[in-house]
């Protein structure tokens, strides 16, 4: 145990799978500064060029750690594993864009890391994906996690937040080295798995991880896949067996969350009301919803061979963007609450 300080906090003792995720790809991105050669030494993160986002101050009492979903198109033969100075760019636009959800909460950490085209794996079994997107990605996503702990946590409470590739490598953040270190789940606020999959087998194998109950619980995982109602063609980034929340309503049932329920989405940077309901499929462990045209807000072009129509993967945040913001401050005002309630002896 160890003790540290919550900035606008008491001083606390902190006591303490298998997922497929082809990813979220608009449009086209730089390939040069790619590999073909596996490299096992993690990104430097001492190097302030290997940010996205990192706050010169810290206003707020709580920090996210953010990972954008795939910022690299290669090929696959010759450039199928983009480093750091590839996915940045494009990558910084997801901090932007999904920052937003957290920025009123939360200070803003996001790293650069290397990255896999989703071309080149879906030549691949999805034990073999997930070795890859187990390998460089997650290498680069724990030594940056590591170094914001040692140099820029300060022992605040932390949110884990990702969009698709960036969820299932934050997912094996989670599986390994958070489980190798179990206080930092007493320092975990939420992770928002958001655009990726994580199946109850994974969760039951695993009892520090869980998955949120309601719209206030803390220390929980959160995530789903927005898709159009009545699909049956699979989509590439949930696995059997995956759950999900509603993100209106926040409930683990399979009653409607209507559109007018909802607090409003976020579509091309502008407030859309009455826009998006939500309503769980169980079945497929999907979000479903019912009131957007698919022919408008599903995937067009080459990546439309990933992801068929009715699928709105590119739109997991945008739908549920105001929705969204509310939870990231109910949650953490929840673990205020514990920590003021449990007081250190």
């Amino acid at each position: 145990m160890k003790e540290v300080n919550f900035t606008g906090a008491k001083k606390i003792l902190l006591g303490f799978g298998l997922a497929f995720g082809i990813v979220a790809l608009m449009g086209s991105v730089p390939v040069t500064h790619a590999s073909t050669t596996a490299n096992t030494t993690p990104t430097n993160y001492a190097t302030a060029s290997n940010w996205v986002a990192r706050p010169t101050s810290t206003p707020k009492d709580v920090d996210v750690f953010y990972l954008y979903p795939t910022a690299f198109v290669g090929n696959k033969t010759t450039n199928y594993i983009g480093d750091v100075s590839t996915t940045k760019t494009s990558g910084a636009s997801y901090v932007t864009k999904h920052g937003d959800v957290f920025k009123e909460t939360a200070n803003i950490y996001a790293p650069a890391y290397r990255q896999y085209d989703c071309f080149y794996l879906m030549d691949f079994t999805i034990e073999e994906q997930l070795e890859k997107f187990y390998s460089e990605p997650l290498q680069d996503a724990t030594a940056a996690f590591e170094y914001y702990l040692e140099h820029y946590n300060n022992g605040r409470p932390f949110i884990l937040a990702g969009h698709s590739q960036g969820s299932l490598v934050m997912k094996g953040l989670l599986q390994n080295y958070f489980t190798q270190h179990p206080e930092l789940f007493d320092q975990m606020v939420a992770a928002y798995m958001i655009g990726g999959a994580i199946t109850q087998d994974e969760l039951d194998a695993n009892p520090l991880l869980k998955f949120a109950t309601g719209a206030n619980d803390a220390g929980v995982i959160i995530s789903y896949n927005t898709e159009a109602p009545g699909l049956n063609v699979r989509n590439p980034v949930v696995v059997p067996g995956a759950v999900a929340i509603n993100p209106i309503s926040w409930s683990r049932g399979e009653e409607v969350a209507t559109a007018s329920s909802s607090l409003g989405s976020r579509i091309n940077n502008v407030q859309r009301l009455n826009f998006a309901d939500a309503k769980l499929n169980l079945a497929r462990g999907v979000v479903e919803c019912s009131t957007v045209s698919p022919s408008t807000y599903s995937y067009t072009g080459t990546f439309a061979t990933i992801f068929p129509q009715g699928i709105y993967h590119n739109y997991d945040y945008d739908f549920y963007h105001y929705n969204l913001i509310e939870n990231v401050a109910a949650r953490t005002q929840t673990y205020f609450n514990n920590l003021a309630s449990h007081p250190a002896e």
